[in-house]
């Protein structure tokens, strides 16, 4: 049986027992693929200990929001091929299970395509995109301004997807992760990064702690060659998804806060767990 600390997210100390709770759970197996045969009876929710009872576990109905960001700069000029390609793949995989839009970050951040379903628009802005010797990598602020539509358009499944060079990576401080990352949190949103590793020095402390926050995958590829597997991959786990809903147990008036724990019943495999806001 394997096991997530899930914490607090998501979750008001003030609901009553019997409260509907909600997530969206993936959980995947030691290679890193999407177990889809799940039941309900596989999966235990406790909150401070107290078992909650699982009442569905089930695939999501709701096309999925990808809000997919792509580093323009001049660290991948030379991949620019090998990046339309990997892009192309990931499209061509949620096609019709997801409404994207397309953000390029040289430079200031732009959106390129609004969210849509239509998976040939998307073709054709990755066909246009032109990485840029002019441009420098923006990685940070294109995802507050990812949060910032998130925040306006309130979609509802958003997935943050970011494919980027490893040189606007830092070590996270306090400072970093007080006023970045714990609103990325709060949004309830999954970001998926997928970075291209240009020296072994690379600080990707920043890049990593962002995906484990927030329920992302996050992988490295030392060959341009390479970005394929791991957007493929994010695809295959964004589709892989369940929403879990279970009734919350009955807690002392003065329980905050409140630790959730989730637990599945099986073995060498990882549990990632959004809110369904």
């Amino acid at each position: 049986i394997a096991a997530l600390l899930v914490g607090g997210v998501g979750v008001h100390p003030v609901l009553p027992a019997q409260t509907a709770q909600q997530f969206y759970l993936t959980v995947l197996d030691r290679d890193g693929v999407p177990i889809v045969d799940l039941q309900p009876g596989d999966v235990t929710v406790t909150e401070n200990g107290v078992p909650g009872q699982v009442m569905h576990l089930v695939r999501p109905t709701a096309a999925v929001d990808v809000f997919l960001l792509v580093d323009t700069s001049r660290s991948l000029v030379s991949a620019t091929p090998h990046l339309r390609r990997a892009l192309l793949g990931f499209v061509d995989t949620l096609a019709g299970s997801a409404r994207m839009s397309l953000m390029v970050f040289g430079g200031t951040p732009r959106r390129v395509v609004a969210p849509t379903m239509r998976s040939a628009e998307m073709r054709e802005a990755i066909a246009r995109l032109f990485p840029s010797p002019g441009f420098n990598n923006s990685f940070h602020n294109a995802l507050i301004e990812a949060r910032r539509r998130i925040a306006e358009e309130s979609p509802r499944r958003p997935v943050i997807v970011a494919v980027t060079s490893s040189v606007a990576s830092r070590q996270p401080s306090e400072l970093y992760v007080r006023d970045f990352l714990n609103p990325l949190t709060q949004i309830g949103t999954p970001i998926h990064i997928v970075t291209l590793r240009r020296r072994p020095g690379d600080l990707l402390g920043s890049l990593a702690e962002i995906a484990a926050r927030t329920g992302g995958r996050f992988a490295t590829v030392a060959n341009h060659t390479r970005l394929d597997a791991p957007l493929a991959a994010i695809a295959d786990e964004i589709l892989g998804q369940y929403v879990l809903t279970y009734l919350r147990p009955e807690l002392p008036a003065d329980a905050d806060p409140v630790d959730i724990r989730l637990s599945v019943a099986r073995e060498g495999i990882t549990i990632r767990v959004t809110p369904v806001l």
